[in-house]
C-alpha cells in the first residue's frame, strides 16, 4: 500500500466558499477510474500491495438519541439489497400493500413523510447547485404520483440558505425539528452542521435527536465522513485517492506516440485552502505508478485567483510552457476551468490537431466533473475541444437506459429545470431515502433509516448511477485527524470528452464504449492505519 505525505500544510478544516462550490468535487478526479488500456465494461488495474483495504458498511449505526457511531467499528448493520420497490422506477417490483403503523417519528404522518432540503442557490454560483434540489423534487413528483409507499406520499420543505451562515443555522434548526431526515442538502456551509474533526458528530438536532442526512455530495471533511451522512456517490477525504483518470490518459497517449511529459496541475488561491488541499492529492496520483506514473521532479503546482480573468491564465499557460509541461490537470470550479481552456486555444497550444508549436503543445487537459454542461462548451469556444472529464453516472444522452428516461421525464415535471450532474445527485438522494425507507415501510423511524443506510451496498440510484457503498471505509492515519476509517467516494465513472461529431459540439463517452470503469483506491497521504 502506498504511503506519502507530500509537502504543504495539513488541512483540518477544508470547505467550500463563495464561487467555488466545485472545488472539493476536485477530489473525484482522481479518484474515478482505472483502464487496463482497452474498453472492457468495468475493467480495473489492481496492483498488488497497493489497494486500499476496505471494510463496507462499516460503521455501527447511530441511536435514535444521537449516540456516537463507532468510526473504529467492524460490525454492520443488515444489508439493504436491490432492486429496490421504488414506485415508478423502471424494474422495480411491486411493493406489498401495507397500511400506516403507530410511529412517534418527526415528521410522519398516516399520510406524509416530511422531509427537508437545504441548497446554497446564490447568484454566485448561478445553475450549479439549484439542480440539486430541482432534481429532488422531480422525484418526489414521480414517486408521490406512483402512489407513495404504505400510503404515505412525500412532502418536501426547500431552505436556500443564500449563502448566509445565519440564514443556514436557523434552516437547519427549525427544519431538524419538523422533519424526518435531510435528503440531498447542497450547501456551500455544510461544515456549520457537524464537528470539523472525528467522529464529526452533527451540530445539529431535533425531535428525537440527531437527523439522517441522506443523499447529496458533502462539501466538508465533517459532513463526508460523519456516520449520519450517506452520499449518493460516496464521501470527499483528506486521505484516499485513486489514479485512474491520470492511467488512462497516460495509456492513451502512449498508444498515440504523444506522451505526456510533464503535468502541471492547477489550484486556485482561496480562502479555504480546498482547492489547494485537493490538488496537491492529485499531484500524488499524478507522480505514482499506480496513477499518471510521471515520477517525482515531473509534476508542479500552478496557482490561480479565483477570480483571475483570461488573460491572467494565458500568463499562467506560458509558465507551463517554459517549465516544459505538456499536460495540464485542474482543480477549479466552472468559471476557471472555462478561462484556463481559452487561454490555451489563445496561446496556440490546445486542442491537440490544431497546435503548430511541436513539442510544446498540450497532449492532455483534464478537468472537474462541474464542466459536464452546455455552458462550457458555448463559453471555452474552441478550447472546449478535446477536454476530458469523467461523470459517475449514465450519461445524459443515452436514453436507452430506462432509468435515464425516467429521470428526464419526471424532470419535466419542474418548471425551468435541466438536466445535469447535480439534478441527477438530487433525484438518486430520494431515491436512497426511500430505498433505505423499505426497511420499515409501516412504522419510519430514524434509526430504522440512518441503519438501513450502513447496510446499504452498491447503491446506484435505479440504474443511473456506477454504484457506491455509502458507508465503505479505508482506516488511515493522517496528521491532526488522527487515525479514522475514513469514507471512499465513488469508484466507477465514465470518461467524456468534448467533440465534433456529425456537426454536434458536445461531450462524448471515451471509456468504456458501455457501463462503467472500475476504479482502485489508495492511502495518498498519511499511512494506512
Amino acid at each position: 500500500m502506498v504511503q506519502r505525505t507530500p509537502a504543504g500544510r495539513i488541512a483540518e478544516n477544508r470547505f467550500l466558499a463563495a464561487g467555488i462550490a466545485l472545488i472539493v468535487i476536485a477530489v473525484a478526479v482522481t479518484v474515478a477510474i482505472v483502464n487496463s488500456g482497452n474498453d472492457d465494461v468495468g475493467s480495473s488495474l489492481t496492483e498488488p500491495g497497493s489497494q486500499a483495504e476496505t471494510t463496507e458498511g462499516s460503521d455501527t449505526s447511530a441511536g435514535e438519541s444521537g449516540a456516537k457511531s463507532d468510526p473504529q467499528s467492524t460490525t454492520g448493520s443488515g444489508t439493504v439489497t436491490a432492486p429496490a420497490l421504488i414506485p415508478g422506477l423502471p424494474g422495480s417490483p411491486s411493493a406489498k400493500p401495507c397500511s400506516p403503523g403507530k410511529t412517534d417519528a418527526t415528521g410522519v404522518t398516516n399520510d406524509t413523510i416530511t422531509i427537508g432540503q437545504i441548497v446554497t442557490d446564490s447568484n454566485q454560483i448561478p445553475q450549479q447547485l439549484r439542480p440539486a434540489h430541482e432534481g429532488l423534487q422531480a422525484f418526489i413528483n414521480l414517486f408521490n404520483e406512483s402512489g407513495g409507499l404504505c400510503k404515505r406520499k412525500l412532502r418536501l420543505e426547500y431552505r436556500n440558505d443564500n449563502l448566509n451562515p445565519a440564514t443556514h443555522n436557523q434552516d437547519a434548526r427549525e427544519l431538524a425539528s419538523r422533519v424526518f431526515a435531510f435528503v440531498a442538502n447542497e450547501s456551500l456551509l455544510d461544515f456549520l452542521d457537524y464537528q470539523r474533526r472525528p467522529p464529526f458528530e452533527p451540530t445539529v438536532r431535533g425531535g428525537e435527536g440527531f437527523v439522517p442526512d441522506v443523499g447529496g455530495l458533502a462539501f466538508s471533511y465533517g459532513r463526508s465522513q460523519s456516520s449520519w451522512h450517506g452520499g449518493v456517490i460516496g464521501s470527499v477525504s483528506p486521505t484516499l485517492v485513486g489514479g485512474g483518470p491520470y492511467k488512462f490518459y497516460m495509456q492513451e497517449q502512449k498508444a498515440k506516440g504523444t506522451p505526456c511529459r510533464k503535468g502541471g496541475v492547477v489550484y486556485l488561491r482561496e480562502p479555504t485552502g480546498a482547492s489547494e488541499d485537493q490538488a496537491r492529492l492529485g499531484q500524488v496520483s499524478l507522480e505514482e505508478s499506480w496513477g499518471g506514473g510521471l515520477g517525482r521532479g515531473n509534476t508542479q503546482l500552478y496557482s490561480a485567483n479565483l477570480l483571475d480573468p483570461v488573460p491572467a491564465y494565458e500568463a499562467l499557460v506560458d509558465r507551463m510552457v517554459a517549465d516544459g509541461m505538456n499536460c495540464a490537470f485542474t482543480y477549479t470550479d466552472l468559471q476557471s476551468s472555462t478561462n484556463m481552456a481559452q487561454a490555451m486555444n489563445n496561446r496556440g497550444v490546445w486542442p491537440p490537431d490544431k497546435c503548430r508549436r511541436g513539442n510544446q503543445c498540450f497532449r492532455v487537459f483534464s478537468v472537474v466533473l462541474s464542466v459536464y454542461d452546455r455552458k462550457f462548451i458555448q463559453d471555452a469556444g474552441e478550447g472546449a475541444r478535446s477536454v476530458s472529464t469523467f461523470i459517475p453516472h449514465v450519461p445524459l444522452v443515452e436514453t436507452s437506459n430506462a432509468s435515464m428516461r425516467a429521470y428526464l421525464d419526471a424532470l419535466k415535471s419542474v418548471r425551468g429545470a435541466r438536466p445535469s450532474t447535480f439534478s441527477i445527485l438530487g433525484f438518486t438522494s430520494g431515491v436512497m431515502f426511500v430505498q433505505a425507507l423499505q426497511a420499515c415501510p409501516e412504522a419510519p423511524t430514524r434509526k430504522c433509516v440512518i441503519d438501513a443506510l450502513h447496510g446499504m451496498k452498491n447503491f446506484t440510484g435505479g440504474g443511473l448511477l456506477g454504484g457506491t457503498t455509502p458507508f465503505r471505509t479505508t482506516r488511515a492515519t493522517y496528521g491532526s485527524f488522527g487515525t479514522f476509517n475514513w469514507k471512499w467516494i465513488f469508484d466507477k465513472s465514465v470518461i467524456m470528452r468534448v467533440a465534433d461529431r456529425n456537426g454536434k459540439r458536445d461531450f462524448y463517452r471515451v471509456g468504456p464504449s458501455t457501463g462503467f470503469l472500475t476504479n482502485v483506491i489508495h492511502v495518498a497521504r498519511g499511512s494506512p492505519g
